[in-house]
């Protein structure tokens, strides 16, 4: 919608009859008028455009807030209070776990947010980049809203890491060999005649934390 609440100009003088529109005082009425009535016009149009959510300023999503009891953060900008404003109204069921995935993306980013179904323990993991898991309770508030009852909502972060553990070992070989004389003691001894090298290496990528 967006209106241009500035292109309006409301005049008085526009409403005093044409024999009097020259007088002194009636000039002079107009001249306090008129930016009272351009404030008051303002206002209106402000009030209007205040009940679509598309079109609010700070102050009209500060009352959708209130009447929807949604808790804006400090850094949240007017987009973002939007977006979750219609979240909110938008919330009626039915929803697919595809759809509440696209509405996740729309929120709070690509990726940011990802659904895992644990349907055998009717869990549903929301896996939060490190960027948004301060918002953990807002993204839990809303699953609860849209998702079945019967799920149980819990809240992870997978983390990409690199850790090379290495494992070494040396593998020996030994021959026995025994001389024996007819009245002799015999000498028995333990040579070792090979030996074989061996390692394994293991990288570890993933370190996943979840709690309730």
């Amino acid at each position: 919608m967006a209106l241009e609440i500035e292109s309006r100009e409301p005049r008085i003088e526009r409403y005093i009859p044409d024999v009097l529109a020259n007088a002194k005082e009636f000039m002079t009425l107009g001249a306090i008028v008129d930016p009272e009535l351009k404030l008051t016009w303002q206002a209106l149009i402000k009030q209007m455009l205040n009940t679509f959510v598309y079109d609010l300023d700070k102050d009209g999503a500060s009352r959708w807030e209130d009447m929807l009891r949604l808790y804006p953060g400090a850094g949240d900008s007017l987009n973002v209070r939007k977006q979750r404003i219609l979240a909110r109204i938008n919330a009626t069921l039915p929803y697919t776990f595809r759809s509440f995935q696209n509405m996740l993306n729309a929120l709070y980013g690509d990726e940011k947010v990802v659904e895992l179904l644990n349907a055998d323990e009717y869990e549903l993991w929301l896996d939060l980049a490190a960027e948004v898991t301060f918002k953990n309770a807002e993204i839990r508030r809303l699953a609860r809203v849209i998702i079945p009852a019967n799920l149980d909502i819990k809240i992870s972060n997978t983390k990409s890491v690199n850790v090379k553990q290495y494992t070494g070992c040396v593998l020996s070989v030994t021959h026995n060999t025994t001389i024996e004389a007819e009245k002799e003691p015999h000498l028995t001894g333990d040579y070792p005649i090979a030996e074989y090298p061996a390692g394994i290496i293991y990288t570890c990528k993933h370190i996943t934390i979840g709690g309730q």
